[in-house]
């Protein structure tokens, strides 16, 4: 299973960077927005989930009740678990898991979801997740990262990553780190344009709801336009088409 982390601060580009990845990897995308990231593809609510799930291509947000976050979390994952062929987008990935604690669904997913789900969870920083969603991470999404504890954290899990690049990225910039049981590869994601659906360069938007939004005729168009806003290639950022 395609196990994806996407670490940055805010207004970095998160959300937009992992819709993208989603849309790339399959034609239903799923989105858990308990901050309300994702505005312009309107909500599904939780009991039209097995009915929306039926569509042959769709961006299905659910946001859960502020005051029942994990009761409904869980009311979503007991019914994905009846699918396959599906991304899964967990924004805030922090409310389902702490560095001492992982929801018996969340880890479900991570222990047992078939290949054809693809799980990607986005967050502030590498200490807020638990230990298990970092060992069975297939990729991780690195915005620029500083932070003294999280550059520990990350360099001691993941030998093999860049962590020197990591600490100096640009704006809106991303080290794509994976590894494929005999070496690590560190990719650089230099052209916010191929994955920023602004479509410009690093300095067209701030990224994070405002980008997604502003997605929205993009992704519901044809598919070529679909597809102008998809990682560029499996060369320049390792992930397969």
């Amino acid at each position: 299973m395609f196990s994806a982390l996407i670490l940055g601060r805010r207004r970095q580009g998160k959300s937009t960077l992992s819709l993208a990845i989603a849309r790339a990897r399959a034609p239903t995308v799923v989105v858990f927005d308990p901050n309300a990231q994702f505005d312009g593809f309107g909500l599904t609510p939780i009991e039209e989930l097995p009915d929306a799930l039926e569509q042959d291509e769709a961006v299905l947000v659910v946001r859960p009740d502020p005051g029942a976050v994990l009761d409904d979390w869980q009311a979503v994952a007991e019914i994905l678990w009846r699918y396959e062929d599906y991304a899964l987008i967990l924004d805030e990935a922090s409310v389902v898991q702490q560095p001492g604690w992982c929801d018996p669904w969340l880890e479900r997913f991570l222990r047992q979801a078939p290949d054809s789900v693809s799980l990607i969870q986005n967050t502030h920083r590498a200490v807020d997740l638990v230990k298990l969603s970092r060992a069975l991470a297939t990729d991780l999404f690195l915005f620029r990262t500083t932070l003294e504890a999280d550059l520990r954290l990350l360099a001691s899990e993941f030998p093999g990553l860049d962590i020197g690049r990591v600490a100096c990225l640009p704006p809106y910039h991303v080290v794509h780190y994976t590894w494929d049981g005999r070496r690590d590869h560190n990719y650089k994601w230099d052209d916010p344009g191929s994955w920023y659906w602004g479509g410009g360069s690093s300095g067209s938007g701030s990224g994070g709801g405002g980008g997604t939004q502003r997605g929205r005729s993009a992704l519901e168009g044809s598919a070529a336009s679909q597809a102008s806003f998809k990682p560029a290639s499996a060369a320049t950022t390792g992930i397969p088409p």
